[in-house]
């Protein structure tokens, strides 16, 4: 798709290919402007960043390093989620995609320290009434508690997500993806998201790259209209936010 047509030294061939993958994106976003006027999701989010840590906050981050999730003092998101889940007001259905497995042997592992399913379980103690469902490409970390059960799912194939749909349902209020950290990935669980969204449900994509900033400015720009977003930084990492309006 990104090679340079004819031929040539192949050492400039791979040049021209890496600087065209990298560059793509970017035209692409030039060509449309970037003209986008900034909603109410986003105003939320940017002013709730500005405020001091709030008691609420502090005592999702302390679930979060409890159980051995990086989501709180390790990357601060627990100020995103603590104000999507004050929005939310009553949570009944949460989706996480990437429970964290901690085998070496699978791409985006947490490592031998890390602990699977750690934030499902902060969730689940932050948000009583809530059925926490997660999901993983490495059947070896599933699991299956009070509130809790998780599933498999390969999140680059279109036939695993919609297996996943199945046995998930819809009408969730809030769905993360936490998982291979790669943006193809990413827009697949995305586009899976969006229909399984209640009204006032939100999507949320973890850990993106600032060099994968063009990306979610372009798919901010071809949201369907019923959807806001906010692309935010908490400081060691930006979160791709999206809420369905209606």
């Amino acid at each position: 798709m990104f090679q340079a047509g004819g031929s040539g030294p192949a050492e400039d061939r791979a040049r021209f290919t890496v600087d065209s993958i990298n560059g793509t994106v970017p035209s692409i976003l030039r060509l449309a402007g970037q003209e986008r006027a900034e909603d109410g999701l986003e105003t939320g989010l940017i002013a709730r960043l500005a405020m001091p840590e709030s008691q609420v906050e502090k005592r999702l981050a302390q679930l979060f390093d409890d159980y051995g999730s990086d989501k709180g003092t390790g990357h601060g998101y627990h100020r995103v989620y603590a104000y999507l889940l004050e929005e939310l007001s009553e949570p009944g259905k949460i989706l996480e995609i990437g429970l964290g497995t901690n085998h070496p042997d699978v791409v985006s592992t947490m490592g031998e320290g890390g602990s699977p399913g750690a934030s499902l379980r902060a969730f689940r103690d932050f948000c009583p009434n809530a059925l926490i469902f997660g999901a993983d490409i490495d059947a070896r970390v599933l699991f299956s508690e009070d509130r809790i059960e998780t599933f498999v799912v390969d999140q680059t194939s279109p036939t695993s997500l919609s297996l996943l749909a199945q046995q998930v349902g819809g009408d969730f209020d809030l769905m993360i993806d936490d998982g291979l950290h790669a943006p193809h990935a990413n827009l697949l669980t995305l586009h899976f998201f969006l229909s399984r969204l209640r009204v006032g449900g939100f999507a949320v994509i973890e850990d993106i790259k600032d060099e994968a900033s063009p990306i979610w400015l372009l798919a901010q720009l071809a949201l369907p209209q019923e959807f806001s977003s906010a692309l935010v930084s908490t400081g060691t990492s930006q979160m791709f936010v999206v809420r369905r309006d209606r």
